[in-house]
């Protein structure tokens, strides 16, 4: 994949994701199995989400809040200590049929009466869950979907207060990667890591634009609406990965 096209795709999913506050992080890792060895696949997506939604919970840092953010930042190191010790490489068709899988539990609604992270304790169990399945997975924006659209939170909060929880699980995310397949800096093109650090901050800024200019109730369909789509194709893939 050329740099040229690298740059498009961040730049049309950071773009997503600073509109959505979510997708666009799970629709670049598809794109990335498809086109990187799973190992950059995987440390490549975490570097972009580290500056994507880095860039995004500063742009939007008035709407964020402690009280989510902390616990949910203890239930992720809880988890990460755990799974120090018991590194586990996940597969492409895994990875795949993850991704088509949680975004359908946010759209149950049996299911999403019980993730409100707005409630006593659901922020800390937010961390464990969506901490446990970026270690199995390296994705997991999806489960984190859950939590936030099952809450009463406005659009601007919801994309704070998720990018900021973002942020932090890609970094220990990554790091934890670069461990368990003993990744080097340089297997990486220098002017792959400039563009991926650089462009998601040209989509935060396009993505806010576009966010200022929705309604909660625009932005709850279109993102639910999304989730179903992506879902759909992404289940496909994983149950059709290896089969010609």
């Amino acid at each position: 994949m050329s740099t040229l096209t690298v740059f498009l795709y961040i730049l049309l999913t950071t773009t997503i994701s600073g509109t959505l506050g979510m997708a666009g992080g799970a629709i670049l890792m598809a794109i990335f199995l498809i086109a990187f060895p799973l190992p950059v696949a995987l440390i490549l997506h975490g570097l972009i989400q580290v500056s994507s939604n880095g860039f995004r919970a500063y742009l939007n840092r008035e709407h964020i809040r402690k009280e989510i953010i902390i616990p949910y930042v203890v239930g992720a190191a809880l988890a990460y200590v755990v799974f120090a010790f018991i590194q586990i490489k996940p597969s492409k068709k895994f990875i795949f049929i993850i991704l088509g899988l949680m975004p359908l539990l946010g759209i149950l609604k049996s299911t999403s009466i019980h993730f409100d992270i707005e409630k006593k304790g659901r922020a800390f169990i937010c961390g464990l869950i969506v901490s446990i399945t970026q270690a199995l997975s390296g994705v997991a924006g999806g489960v984190l979907d859950i939590f936030y659209l099952s809450s009463k939170l406005g659009r601007f909060s919801i994309v704070a207060n998720k990018a900021f929880s973002m942020t932090i699980g890609h970094t220990i995310k990554t790091y934890y990667f670069f461990q368990v397949y003993d990744f080097k800096v340089t297997d990486i093109p220098a002017e792959i890591y400039l563009v991926s650090i650089i462009t998601p901050l040209l989509g935060g800024l396009f993505g806010k634009k576009i966010l200022s200019k929705m309604n909660d109730k625009s932005f709850l369909i279109v993102a639910k609406t999304v989730m179903i789509f992506f879902s759909g194709l992404m289940l496909y893939r994983g149950m059709s990965y290896g089969v010609e």
